[in-house]
């Protein structure tokens, strides 16, 4: 069976807080366009990724693949930051020790604003004396070739 991947607009939850009767609302409160009738839900670490699907088959969003493919080649403790361009929305996945710190996304209206928001993200989350590994999923040979000139990027 195939898995359809998402890119669609996603929130994490703590798990703490998660109420699987109130799971549309999350999306409703984060966003302000309608949200499709099927829902995702994918557990990273103590959190539930939440995201809108267009039917119930198998899915899986491109934030949980990113968390996925990290937890399989990453070392248990390891400071990760994870990126992946689709078309103009910059997908970013920050572990921190191992654990989810962060996982957002931000649109791409000129090349140089992959490199901004990731070094802005590990600016926020890294100390000077801390340095993450860079792994993307995928990324267009133009935007490989200005991330290596600033980060020391491996595939996925």
């Amino acid at each position: 069976m195939n898995t359809t991947v998402y890119t669609t607009p996603f929130c994490l939850i703590p798990k703490i807080f998660f109420n699987e009767e109130k799971k549309r609302d999350y999306l409703d409160i984060f966003f302000e366009k309608p949200i499709s009738q099927f829902m995702g839900k994918e557990e990273m670490d103590s959190y539930f990724l939440i995201y809108s699907t267009q039917t119930a088959e198998e899915s899986t969003h491109i934030i949980s693949l990113m968390y996925k493919n990290i937890k399989e080649i990453t070392q248990e403790l390891s400071d990760v930051i994870c990126v992946n361009v689709y078309e103009d929305e910059l997908f970013l996945l920050v572990l921190k020790k191992g654990k989810v710190e962060y996982a957002g996304f931000n649109y791409i209206t000129v090349k140089e604003d992959v490199v901004y928001h990731i070094a802005n993200v590990a600016q926020q989350f890294f100390e000077n004396n801390s340095q993450p590994e860079y792994y993307y999923l995928q990324l267009i040979p133009e935007q490989l070739r200005l991330l290596c000139n600033y980060f020391t990027m491996k595939k996925l």
